[in-house]
């Protein structure tokens, strides 16, 4: 957690250079920069959806025996209609496959090769640098427009809850969607991948990385 408190001014710090740049077509508040008269660009938004552990024996279990449920709260500021910040926390449970016994559920998958089912729970605290696209493509804020696609990058640190524990710095890149639903409302399909370090899951297997796919939605609101 003390990580983003010197993430977060780094990534606004590089949001104030592009929101010079740019502002003229400063937009304002939320996901679709909403209200410029105010200065605000404030919004905070909510997820819930599932997500996949990658780890050294997860590809024996199948897909969607291995989606597991997860949770997104963050908050954040467009510096301009293009650019923009913002922090948040994520997480919940993963499940996959152990050899080792590490964070099994008793339940046995593969005698044969030691194999048994796996659960633990693990949070993510992350900061984001945002890009509009659709904004930036399109010459800038326009309040009619409905949609928006904002790919985004950020790092964050990833803690496992159960023993044995695990820490780790985990950089991510994600595409988030938005659809205006009113003035200050936002609904929210947010697509993210991150990175992890082997044995994150209580098995080094010798690979360089283990990772998450998260796929959440969710609604965003944004402050005038």
């Amino acid at each position: 957690m003390k990580l983003l408190f010197v993430f977060i001014p780094l990534l606004i710090g590089t949001g104030t250079v592009f929101g010079q740049v740019k502002s003229s077509q400063y937009g304002g508040a939320g996901t679709a920069g909403r209200s410029a008269a105010s200065g605000l660009n404030w919004f905070a938004g909510a997820g819930i959806g599932a997500q996949v552990y990658f780890g050294d024996h997860d590809k024996q279990l199948s897909l969607g025996k291995r989606l597991a449920p997860s949770f997104d709260i963050s908050g954040g500021k467009w510096l301009n209609s293009s650019f923009g910040v913002r922090a948040g926390l994520s997480g919940f449970k993963m499940k996959g496959l152990t050899q080792n016994r590490s964070h099994s559920t008793g339940e046995v998958f593969d005698a044969s090769r030691s194999l048994e089912k796996q659960s633990f729970n693990f949070l993510y605290a992350h900061a984001d640098l945002l890009f509009n696209w659709t904004n930036d493509i399109y010459g800038g804020y326009d309040a009619d427009r409905v949609y928006h696609i904002i790919p985004y990058a950020g790092i964050g640190w990833a803690t496992g809850l159960d023993k044995p524990s695990a820490n780790n710095l985990s950089p991510n890149i994600g595409v988030l969607q938005s659809w205006k639903l009113s003035a200050n409302l936002d609904f929210t399909l947010d697509v993210r991948g991150n990175l992890l370090g082997d044995g994150f899951d209580g098995e080094k297997g010798g690979r360089n990385f283990e990772g998450v796919l998260a796929t959440q939605v969710g609604l965003n609101y944004n402050f005038r």
